[in-house]
C-alpha cells in the first residue's frame, strides 16, 4: 500500500510499504479504489440519467515503470495525473505483465471512406482504428471520411501518437447518443495536429479509464471540441485547439460534469485555446484551468468555475506541451515532431 497520507496530483514519487520487492525497469499499476467515501466526497452519488443510477468503475489503473527505489520511496517514469487522498481511498502499488500487448506499430498514408449516412446512435456504424494492448504506436496522416466513432483508443493503450489525423463528415448525424471521432482512454496519448470538418458529432473525448498524461495539440473542428465524458479522466492538457463553430450547449472545451453523467475530468488544462464558448468548471477535490484562453465562459448548473488566467489575451510559452517538451529533451524533440 500507499504510505502517504496525501500525494499530490503532478507527484512521481510514492512511499510504498514494501518497496524493496519494487526494481527499476518493473512495470507497475497505482491502483485506486472508487470508494463509497470518494464517491460521495464528490457529489457523484446522485446523478441520474434517463431515470437509472450512475454507476462506477471500481478501480483507476495508472500504467507505469519504476525508475528508482531509494528505501521506502518508489519514483516512477512519468507523474500521476490525479492526486490520492488516504482519507478517501486506500491506493496501492502493483507489478503487472502484459503479454499480449504489442509495441512499435503504426498505420499512416490511408484514405479511409465510409458511406454516406447520418447513421441514428444506435445503428451500425463505421469504425476506421481501435488501438488497444499496444504500447509506442502511432497512426499518421490518414484522411477519413463519413465515419462514426472513428478511432477508438482502449485503456489497455500507452504512449501513443495520432498525427494528422482528418475526419470529415458530409452529413450530420441523428439520434440521442452523439457519436465521437476521438474516444480516448489509456495513458500517455497525443493528438497533434488532427482536424475534424463537418458538425453532428463530438471531436474529442475522454472516456472512464483514461488517466494523463492526454495531449490534444493544435487541434481543429469546425464544431463542437473537446469534451471529456464518463466520469473521471485526468491529466488532460488541451494545447493551442481553435473550434471556431462552438456554441454555448458544445463548448469547445467542455471541463464539467454534465448531460446526467457525474464529473468528466479533473487536472485539466486549456492553454491558448480559441473558441466562441469555454465551459471549464471546478470539480471537488481538483482544479482545472484555461489559461490564454479566447472566448465567452460559460457556467453550467450553479458549478463554480475553474482558474481562468489571462482570459482574452494568448500568453507565452505559445504551446505549454512543446514548452515542455524542449525543457525535458531539448531542442531536436520538437523538430522531430515536425514544430
Amino acid at each position: 500500500p500507499v504510505l502517504d497520507s496525501y500525494v499530490p496530483a503532478g507527484a512521481d514519487t510514492l512511499r510504498i510499504r514494501g518497496a524493496s520487492a519494487f526494481h527499476a525497469g518493473d512495470r507497475v499499476l497505482v491502483l485506486r479504489p472508487l470508494t463509497a467515501e470518494w464517491i460521495h466526497f464528490m457529489g457523484l452519488d446522485t446523478p441520474v440519467r434517463d431515470g437509472q443510477p450512475q454507476t462506477w468503475i471500481h478501480t483507476i489503473r495508472t500504467d507505469r515503470v519504476v525508475e528508482s527505489v531509494d528505501g521506502d520511496r518508489v519514483t516512477l517514469d512519468a507523474a500521476l495525473s490525479d492526486a490520492l487522498d488516504s482519507h478517501l481511498t486506500a491506493a496501492s502499488l502493483v507489478r503487472y505483465s502484459f503479454p499480449g500487448r504489442i509495441t512499435e506499430v503504426g498505420v499512416e498514408g490511408l484514405r479511409i471512406a465510409a458511406p454516406v449516412e447520418g447513421v441514428p446512435t444506435p445503428g451500425p456504424q463505421y469504425t476506421v482504428l481501435r488501438m488497444d494492448a499496444v504500447e509506442d504506436a502511432w497512426a499518421r496522416d490518414l484522411e477519413i471520411q463519413e465515419t462514426q466513432n472513428g478511432i477508438e483508443i482502449g485503456p489497455g493503450a500507452k504512449r501513443l501518437t495520432l498525427t494528422n489525423v482528418r475526419i470529415t463528415h458530409s452529413a450530420a448525424h441523428s439520434g440521442s447518443a452523439t457519436p465521437a471521432d476521438f474516444a480516448i482512454e489509456g495513458t500517455q496519448i497525443l493528438l497533434d495536429r488532427c482536424r475534424v470538418m463537418g458538425e453532428g458529432t463530438w471531436p474529442v473525448v475522454t472516456q472512464s479509464e483514461a488517466t494523463g498524461p492526454l495531449v490534444v495539440l493544435n487541434f481543429t473542428a469546425d464544431h463542437g471540441g473537446v469534451a471529456p465524458q464518463q466520469r473521471w479522466g485526468t491529466g488532460l492538457l488541451v494545447d493551442g485547439g481553435r473550434f471556431p463553430g462552438a456554441t454555448e450547449h458544445r463548448p469547445g472545451v467542455a471541463f464539467s460534469a454534465g448531460s446526467g453523467q457525474p464529473w468528466a475530468v479533473g487536472w485539466a488544462v486549456a492553454w491558448n485555446v480559441t473558441s466562441p464558448f469555454l465551459l471549464v468548471q471546478r470539480p471537488p477535490g481538483a482544479l482545472n484551468w484555461c489559461i490564454g484562453c479566447i472566448g465567452t465562459p460559460v457556467t453550467v448548473g450553479g458549478t463554480p468555475n475553474a482558474i481562468f488566467d489571462s482570459p482574452g489575451t494568448m500568453v507565452d510559452p505559445a504551446s505549454l506541451y512543446l514548452h515542455q517538451l524542449r525543457d525535458r529533451l531539448g531542442p531536436d524533440a520538437v523538430r522531430n515532431i515536425g514544430y
